[in-house]
């Protein structure tokens, strides 16, 4: 969508309208459709998270340097030699940052679906120690999944790092800004 506008009309709308729609309201529909099982608990982080990732990795394609798209036309660059040495690699940033936000997403579409759908899990747990009043173990696995998510966001922030070594050159350090 981002490199061809023709795709950006005709995915968008629908990309958006379904970013839109408030999955935790359809979580007992899936229910009755798919069912309690693994696949189901999957399916629902699946939606939580993928629109973040597309909406990122569409912005991030879409406003890749003029500059640096010059630079491979003027080499000659083939599509796929474009996408692979210009586009991707100038994305990236913004598709880690889809990363990052869709793995947070990612942790509560599991939550909530094995709360609502399975009853199993952590989300399950959450709910059970809630209905019985047991706050302190209650609180004890929301700190698990907090603990969890910070484990976790780690992986984008160090991908990140291995791969975007040659953006340090563009950005701004902290203490360049004092």
């Amino acid at each position: 969508m981002g490199r061809w506008k023709t795709a950006e009309i005709v995915i968008d709308p629908w990309l958006n309208a379904a970013y839109s729609i408030p999955i935790v309201i359809l979580i007992p529909m899936l229910y009755f459709a798919i069912g309690a099982d693994f696949f189901a608990e999957v399916f629902v982080t699946f939606l939580l998270t993928v629109f973040t990732v597309i909406v990122n990795t569409h912005n991030g394609v879409r406003y890749v340097s003029n500059s640096l798209a010059e630079v491979g036309k003027s080499f000659g660059a083939s599509e796929a030699q474009f996408i692979a040495k210009i586009i991707l690699p100038a994305s990236l940033p913004d598709i880690i940052a889809g990363m990052r936000i869709g793995m947070g997403r990612a942790i509560l579409g599991a939550v909530l679906a094995e709360a609502l759908m399975s009853g199993n899990g952590l989300g399950g747990m959450m709910f059970t120690f809630q209905a019985v009043l047991n706050t302190p173990y209650m609180m004890a696995v929301v700190l698990l999944i907090a603990l969890m998510g910070v484990v976790v966001l780690q992986f984008p922030k160090l991908l990140e790092r291995r791969l975007s070594r040659w953006k340090e050159t563009e950005t701004t350090s902290m203490e360049a800004r004092r």
